[in-house]
């Protein structure tokens, strides 16, 4: 496995049951893996390290063919490496616990972390970086929990 950060390897950026299910050969290019980095480097670990978090990606980058089948848009951050869905977690008692997704944006924030878009769903938080980072929070329309 080739690490990218304490947390992160490119190989779960690349991980889907979806691909897997479906035949589907993930295998970023060597022209994402900058992208990738960066997300992990400048907001996934800084994240982590400081809430004492890990995180499950459940989705980060997809090929045209996977973001096709998932129902992603061409414009998807996730097929230029920019992307990852996560579920953040924390060990309580011995025991992972799952990091509300309002949580989440609160400590990016707190944190003051750099991010270009930040989306809430019910089980997950879309965290995205890039060149032109924007600072966009954005609400999925399945998302009914607290706002900033």
């Amino acid at each position: 496995m080739e690490r990218i950060s304490k947390n992160f390897t490119y190989e779960e950026f690349e991980r889907s049951a979806t691909a897997t299910a479906n035949n589907i050969n993930n295998r970023m290019p060597a022209s994402v893996k900058p992208a990738v980095r960066a997300l992990a480097v400048n907001l996934l670990q800084p994240l982590c390290d400081a809430e004492g978090w890990n995180d499950l990606i459940s989705s980060g980058y997809r090929c045209d063919a996977l973001n096709k089948l998932v129902g992603g848009v061409d414009t998807s951050q996730h097929r230029k490496g920019e992307a990852a869905d996560n579920k953040f977690y924390e060990t309580v008692n011995g025991k992972k616990v799952m990091v509300q997704p309002i949580r989440v944006a609160r400590a990016v924030i707190d944190l003051g972390l750099v991010f270009d878009q930040m989306i809430l769903y019910p089980t997950f938080v879309h965290l995205s970086y890039s060149g032109t980072n924007r600072m966009q929070v954005l609400y999925n329309k399945r998302y009914k929990g607290p706002r900033l």
